[in-house]
C-alpha cells in the first residue's frame, strides 16, 4: 500500500508537472501571440506616420512647386509686358523714321521739281503779278512736298513698275491742271491770279459779283493756258520724281515697307 501510495504520488506530481508545463507552454505562447500582435500594431502605426510624413513632405513639394509656378508666371508677365513696350517703342521709333524719310522726300521732290520745271515757271509766270509770280512759286513747292511723300508711300519697294510711277505722276499733274482749268474758266485772259480772279472765284459766286467777260468757258485762250499748265504739272512732278527715285538709288531716302504688295 505504502509502495503504490508512492508511485501514485509520483504520478500524481508527474501529472502537475505536465499540467504546470502545459500552462506555462501555453502562457508562453500567448505572450508571443500579444508581443506579435503589439509588434505588428507598432508596425503598422510606424507605416501610418510614415505615410502622413510622406502626405506632408508631397504636400510641402506640392506647395513649393505652386510657389515657383506663380514665380515662372510672373516672369512670364512681365517679359511679355517688357516685349509689348518694346513693340511700342519699336513702333515709335519706325513712325518716327519714317516721318524723317517722309520730310526727306518731300525735300527732295521740291528740290527736283521746282528747279527742273523752273524755266517753264518762269516763263509762264513772267507777265503775272510779283503776288501772282509768288504765288505760283508757292503752290508748285507745296505740290512738290505732297507728292513726294505720296510718291514714296505709292511706289514703295516695287521698283520696276513704272505704271504705277507714271500713274502717280499722272495723277497729281492731272489734279493740278483741273484746279487751274476751272479757274482759268472764269479768269480774264491776262492772267489767273489778278483781283478779277480771286473776287469772282466759285467760293464768292452767291455774292453777284460780276465774273469777268469771255466769250465761253472754253475759248481758245483758256484751253491754250491749260494745255501749257498741264505740261508744266507734268514736268514739275516728273522732275520730282526723278529726284525721288535718284535719291533712292544712293541710299539718301529709304523705301517704305508699309507700302501695299502688289502684282
Amino acid at each position: 500500500m505504502a509502495g503504490k501510495s508512492e508511485e501514485q504520488q509520483k504520478a500524481e506530481m508527474e501529472q502537475k508537472s505536465k499540467h504546470l508545463m502545459a500552462d506555462a507552454e501555453v502562457a508562453a505562447a500567448a505572450k508571443m501571440i500579444e508581443a506579435e500582435q503589439k509588434a505588428k500594431q507598432l508596425m503598422a502605426d510606424a507605416e501610418v506616420a510614415a505615410a502622413a510624413k510622406m502626405v506632408e513632405a508631397a504636400e510641402l513639394k506640392f506647395m513649393i512647386a505652386q510657389a515657383e509656378l506663380s514665380n515662372v508666371s510672373k516672369i512670364v508677365e512681365a517679359a511679355e509686358l517688357k516685349f509689348m513696350i518694346a513693340q511700342a517703342e519699336l513702333s515709335n521709333v519706325s513712325k518716327d523714321v519714317g516721318r524723317v524719310e517722309s520730310g526727306k522726300a518731300a525735300a527732295c521732290s521740291v528740290v527736283g521739281g521746282v528747279f527742273g520745271a523752273l524755266p517753264l515757271l518762269s516763263a509762264t509766270s513772267a507777265s503775272g503779278s510779283d503776288l501772282s509770280i509768288a504765288l505760283s512759286f508757292l503752290a508748285a513747292l507745296a505740290s512738290c512736298a505732297l507728292f513726294g511723300v505720296t510718291y514714296r508711300y505709292a511706289v514703295g519697294r516695287d521698283t520696276s513698275n513704272a505704271n504705277l510711277k507714271g500713274g502717280v505722276v499722272a495723277g497729281f499733274a492731272l489734279v493740278r491742271a483741273a484746279a487751274a482749268a476751272d479757274v482759268l474758266q472764269i479768269s480774264p485772259v491776262d492772267g489767273p491770279f489778278t483781283t478779277d480772279v480771286i473776287v469772282s472765284a466759285p467760293i464768292y459766286a452767291s455774292l453777284s459779283v460780276p465774273i469777268s467777260s469771255v466769250d465761253g468757258p472754253f475759248t481758245t485762250d483758256v484751253i491754250v493756258a491749260a494745255s501749257i499748265y498741264a505740261g508744266q504739272s507734268v514736268l514739275l512732278f516728273g522732275f520730282a520724281a526723278a529726284a525721288i527715285e535718284a535719291a533712292f538709288a544712293r541710299g539718301l531716302i529709304t523705301r517704305c515697307d508699309d507700302a501695299p504688295s502688289r502684282n
